[in-house]
């Protein structure tokens, strides 16, 4: 059953379809390649890529594949971002110019993805907006092409994880750098500090998190696992996805142990 925000979503979809005489409906694609939609058991179909894969991420209204060979592999509806590829496939590919670019992982939850080479570098595409891709693109709606995160370059990226609207890049220090809204606090800073906005920042820890090892970003919440075992939460609370008892829906500005 869709929920009246899905119905919405996809009248406008079709609406803009049929304008520009594609004669296909966005909602007879809602499992992003084509298998009908989620309310029929339906088998799942095997996809047509050009080589074995080791990384999946699916996005609403789009998906990424990693290859083995490090090649990003995407697939989004031919809306407001169409396709450049073939107009036959759906798929579009990046392939790593130089081995040191070969790409080993891949995360994506909404319209930004991040990349970490085996170079231990971090790239990113995807639309800029609040430069959640860790550079500014202010000529340009939607990155289609992933580019190096130049202001990281001289740290050795560990892991990557792409929130709502932020980015998290995990260095073999045991730091966190972030990047995009910090609206909620999901960035580790009060959420009046402007200046979280936009440029890389390093976040700031608790003084008992000297080290992490993992981190994990939501749509405004972030999730940090330090090398104790100990785990800190910061961003929106309003339904107490940050394991802390909400208080007036407020977000937890810092990061704070669940």
């Amino acid at each position: 059953e869709w929920t009246a925000e899905e119905e919405a979503a996809m009248q406008e979809q079709e609406e803009e379809a049929a304008s520009r005489g594609w004669g296909w409906r966005p909602r007879d694609q809602t499992a992003g390649l084509g298998l009908g939609s989620p309310s029929l058991p339906v088998e799942a179909k095997l996809l047509a890529l050009p080589e074995a894969a080791m990384a999946v991420c699916a996005c609403p209204g789009r998906s990424h594949v990693l290859g083995q060979s490090g090649a990003v592999y995407s697939a989004r509806w031919h809306g407001r971002h169409a396709c450049h590829g073939p107009s036959a496939s759906l798929w579009t590919c990046w392939m790593p110019p130089s081995p040191a670019l070969r790409v080993v992982e891949i995360s994506a939850l909404s319209a930004h993805v991040l990349l970490r080479t085996g170079a231990a570098s971090a790239m990113s595409f995807g639309e800029p907006q609040e430069g959640k891709l860790g550079y500014l693109a202010l000529r340009s709606a939607y990155v289609p092409t992933p580019r190096l995160v130049e202001a990281l370059l001289g740290h050795t990226i560990v892991g990557v994880a792409a929130g709502g609207r932020h980015s998290l890049f995990l260095t073999d220090q045991g730091g966190c750098f972030t990047a995009g809204a910090n609206h909620a606090g999901q960035c580790g800073r009060a959420s009046s500090d402007h200046e979280a906005l936009g440029p890389i920042r390093r976040m700031r820890l608790p003084d008992d998190c000297a080290r992490l090892v993992q981190v994990s970003a939501g749509h405004a919440h972030t999730l940090l696992l330090s090398h104790t075992g100990r785990v800190y939460a910061c961003g929106l609370n309003d339904r107490g996805q940050c394991g802390i008892e909400p208080l007036d829906g407020d977000g937890a500005c810092v990061p704070e142990p669940t």
